[in-house]
């Protein structure tokens, strides 16, 4: 029996490494899943999240630096990515209304309707990534991963 096989049956007694194979390997298929899915749109996992972040904030616009936190990545990497987003007309980018060297990043309509497109055939995807999954534990998955990441930025 595979390794993952083991985990999957004992799952109320892992270890901690054991949890951590299994956080592992949940990772790369969903971002693999994930990315094959925008492979034909040219973007990766890490531009959805981007432009979709970008997408759900209608305000005047967000820091670059906010987007960087929001990843939890470093700074410079966001600005590659937004700078190739706004070669292909998906963002743009404006300087703060009260400090200039401020950068704000917002979404444009191509960068809209493309988030429109692809966010239901991620969805209809999903669906198979999860088959077997009733739809509390996969609220229950969320919920976990949302818990998660708010403890980490109170410590």
């Amino acid at each position: 029996m595979s390794l993952l096989k083991r985990l999957i049956v004992k799952h109320l007694t892992l270890t901690t490494y054991q949890i951590g194979v299994l956080v592992a390997r949940t990772h790369r298929v969903l971002k693999s899943h994930t990315d094959a899915v925008l492979a034909p749109y040219d973007l990766t996992s890490v531009d959805w999240a981007i432009i979709g972040l970008l997408h759900d904030d209608k305000r005047t616009g967000m820091k670059l630096s906010v987007l960087s936190e929001e990843l939890g990545v470093e700074a410079p990497f966001i600005t590659l990515r937004i700078k190739r987003l706004q070669d292909r007309n998906l963002v743009s980018i404006t300087a703060g209304k009260t400090d200039k060297r401020e950068r704000l990043a917002t979404i444009t309509s191509a960068g809209s309707e493309l988030v429109t497109t692809i966010e239901p055939i991620l969805r209809k995807e999903s669906r198979k990534w999860l088959r077997g999954a009733g739809p509390l534990d996969v609220k229950g998955f969320i919920t976990v991963m949302k818990t998660v990441t708010l403890n980490d930025q109170n410590d």
